[in-house]
């Protein structure tokens, strides 16, 4: 069964761990391939790799001991994986780039940001004072005019916030007379149902 290398990508007759390894030390064109669009952390990973390998064929060659070789070959994996696990991050990084331009780039999400842009303008208090001064002033107004209708504009914004303050205060005061009567009935209906009489205070 052939297998590809997972270093420069050649494709070899016999897919074994030990083929593989045989061919990524003894072979010169051996050599991970850096994409020019590829990230600087996997081109870091690959380079780091082929000195790896590099490390190996001289550990190879010079008949180095089991130990070397043994370390060696596990680092290589552990690079491999590295590089496998950058590349596949790259990729999901770049889909979901890819499908955020797109989502960015839709008629629909166009639409949807104007008309939510339209609701933030509208959410403004239809009676604020500038709304009310701007659509009072339409047209050639003089500056003392403006100044006149934005005081009273102004006078009308105070009176009407003392008018609320003056309503709440006074459902408040109302609501604490209704709650004292009530209390002031149920005291008078817990007493008549005594057998004996209390005196009032």
């Amino acid at each position: 069964m052939s297998r590809q290398c997972p270093v420069c990508g050649k494709l070899l007759r016999s897919g074994s761990e030990a083929a593989i390894s045989a061919h990524q030390r003894e072979s010169q064109s051996c050599r991970p391939k850096a994409g020019r669009d590829e990230s600087s952390t996997v081109k870091a990973l690959e380079e780091r790799l082929a000195s790896v390998i590099a490390e190996g064929k001289t550990i190879g060659l010079s008949a180095g001991s089991f130990e070397q070789s043994q370390r060696n070959e596990a680092e290589r994996a552990e690079i491999e994986r590295k590089i496998k696990q950058a590349r596949k991050d790259q990729k999901a990084d770049k889909r979901a780039i890819k499908e955020l331009a797109a989502r960015s780039m839709s008629a629909v999400s166009w639409t949807q940001g104007v008309l939510e842009g339209d609701a933030r303008y509208a959410k403004a208090s239809e009676d604020g004072v500038e709304t009310r001064l701007a659509a009072e002033t339409v047209g050639l107004v003089t500056a003392d005019a403006f100044r006149q209708k934005r005081e009273e504009l102004e006078a009308d914004n105070v009176a009407k916030r003392r008018r609320e303050e003056d309503e709440e205060r006074n459902a408040a005061d109302a609501e604490r007379k209704r709650k004292a009567a009530r209390k002031a009935k149920r005291e008078r209906e817990e007493r008549r149902g005594l057998s004996f009489d209390v005196e009032d205070e």
